[in-house]
């Protein structure tokens, strides 16, 4: 096989190559394919072998043929944070933990604000009733409310809740 080529798809051989660069080529039909993004925005490609079709991930195609893997870390990560960039030198193998810091340190997911992180406590009504609780004590709002009173002090400072 040519080096443009790259290396065959295991369980696909003679049938289909993946290139260094990303591109999966197809023996059969004599051209790369066209691969379509999943709903997450990775781009992935339909396999067939004796009538039976199989989606698969062009990144993860890429990994498992061209990166080592030596602590077996179960994702692919792309340093760029481009989906559609699934070249050699764009991927790299991590943990979930890892894949997760690093797509917050580029900027892809941001902390989720109010009602909408997990963890929050309070409602958007709450927190705009302790701004306008004038004259209250912290420790009864923070009694009221089931929260500390330095929370109930980063509220009234608008430290916390910003967006609101």
């Amino acid at each position: 096989m040519s080096l443009e080529a790259g290396e065959y798809i295991p369980g696909y051989e003679g049938k289909y190559s993946v290139t260094k660069d990303g591109r999966v080529y197809s023996h059969l039909r004599g051209r790369f394919l066209n691969p379509s993004p999943d709903n997450k925005g990775y781009l992935r490609v339909t396999l067939c072998s004796d009538g039976i079709q199989k989606t698969l991930k062009v990144h993860r195609l890429v990994a498992q043929l061209f990166i080592p893997n030596p602590y077996c870390k179960p994702e692919v990560n792309h340093i760029n944070g481009d989906k559609s960039d699934n070249a050699i030198w764009n991927l790299e193998w991590c943990t979930c933990s890892e894949n997760l810091k690093h797509a917050f340190s580029i900027g892809l997911k941001k902390g989720a604000k109010g009602v909408f992180n997990g963890r929050a406590k309070l409602s958007e009504t709450d927190v705009i009733d302790i701004r306008n609780s004038v004259g209250m004590k912290l420790s009864e709002l923070s009694t009221k409310y089931g929260v500390s009173k330095m929370q109930i002090s980063t509220i009234r400072r608008e430290n916390a809740w910003r967006h609101l």
